[in-house]
């Protein structure tokens, strides 16, 4: 499995943080679930980051996990209700 580096990390968060985070307060109209999926998506992405490489359009692949990070969160949110 190959590493991202510090540097390319920061780049893909500049670059699709305000995307994630603008879809997830669409769908979940709240703002600290919106950056708990923000984390979660880079979290995954340090995770796995031979899935980001394998990914020939990187936005739309940051979108789809931002949908699976925010059907954990819904899930999450209604555990606790």
């Amino acid at each position: 499995m190959s590493e991202l580096s510090r540097d390319h990390i920061e780049q893909l968060y500049g670059r699709y943080s305000l995307l994630i985070w603008n879809v997830a307060y669409a769908a979940l109209g709240d703002t600290y679930l919106s950056e708990w999926v923000v984390r979660l998506v880079f979290q995954e992405i340090r995770r796995n980051p031979d899935d980001l490489a394998n990914e020939k359009k990187q936005s739309i692949y940051f979108v789809k996990l931002c949908r699976e990070k925010m059907m954990y969160i819904q899930a999450e949110v209604q555990k606790k209700a």
